[in-house]
């Protein structure tokens, strides 16, 4: 491998050997805050080798470095989905950009078994709204209701994995709770419903192919217990 792409990477993340666990997950997530995605990359064992043994075959600069880890990143990191539907105005964009980072951490540590914010990229919070004519609930519009009650769905979409029922429960908790804490409220409403989806093996699609969680366990993201749990509910 051409000694220029070590040193260009060099300086996007220290690519000294190191091994995967809880210590290399912390040190990807602080390069990540300092140096944003690329950096993160550099500082997962698997991705850090991938782009490398690329970057060793052709004339990269730091930019195209960066470019290709970062697409590498979002190939293997395509996991989860929440959607968010509410009543048209009911979330602000403050509300909106806080639960685009709480959503995604509350069903992100129980899919992986740890925080890791490298794996942020692969999860998508979608906020749809809906006038109140669109929405309804006990059987009545609540563009008819004088007093309409504070409704909200949030749909999790996740790989087929391991999801016995306590972390189902977690995860709808957790879930629930970020969207009180973004809402100002000291408990979720009774209306604020979830669903929890799992997609079947071979059913997710991404980047002109099929994607399996089974694909992204060497990744360094999943804590080792979490990876005997999903080999083991995927055998």
């Amino acid at each position: 491998m051409g000694g220029i792409a070590s040193a260009r990477f060099t300086s996007l993340a220290a690519f000294a050997p190191a091994p995967p666990g809880p210590a290399c997950y912390q040190g990807a997530a602080l390069t990540y805050v300092q140096q944003g995605e690329a950096g993160a990359i550099a500082a997962i064992p698997d991705i850090r080798k991938q782009v490398l043994r690329r970057a060793s075959r052709r004339s990269w600069d730091d930019a195209t470095l960066a470019s290709k880890a970062a697409e590498l990143l979002r190939f293997r990191y395509i996991m989860t989905i929440i959607t968010v539907t509410t009543p048209e105005g009911r979330l602000s964009i403050e509300q909106r950009r806080e639960l685009a980072e709480t959503l995604t951490d509350a069903v992100l540590v129980p899919e992986v078994g740890q925080l890791a914010p490298p794996a942020r990229i692969g999860f998508q919070i979608h906020f749809a709204e809906r006038t109140l004519d669109r929405m309804a609930i006990g059987g009545r519009l609540l563009s008819d209701m004088p007093q309409p009650p504070d409704v909200a769905t949030i749909d999790i979409c996740v790989m087929d994995a391991a999801w016995p029922p306590a972390m189902r429960k977690k995860v709808a908790e957790n879930v629930l709770a970020a969207m009180a804490k973004a809402c100002g409220l000291a408990s979720p409403s009774p209306s604020w419903w979830t669903t929890f989806r799992t997609i079947d093996e071979g059913s997710w699609g991404s980047r002109g192919g099929v994607l399996s969680i089974l694909d992204l366990l060497a990744s360094g993201v999943f804590t080792p217990e979490r990876v005997a749990e999903i080999r083991k509910a995927l055998a």
